[in-house]
């Protein structure tokens, strides 16, 4: 993987994560049973993205991990 391999495959794990988090800003169109297995199907999508590949990417490429 090159750079800017790297920095596409940055970009849209981060557009995955801010929609599958804007799943969550209509949490009123939810009934509780129903939201919290939504948020935890969401915590596992968002977590499994950042363990599994942006930690992949930030490892050969510190200088794109933003909160380093």
């Amino acid at each position: 993987m090159d750079i800017q391999l790297a920095k596409s495959a940055k970009e849209k794990c981060l557009l995955a994560i801010a929609q599958l988090h804007s799943i969550l800003a209509e949490e009123n169109a939810w009934d509780e049973p129903n939201l919290r297995e939504l948020k935890r199907g969401i915590g596992l999508a968002i977590g499994s993205i950042e363990v599994d590949t942006l930690s992949v990417i930030y490892a050969k490429f510190p200088e794109l991990d933003d909160l380093k």
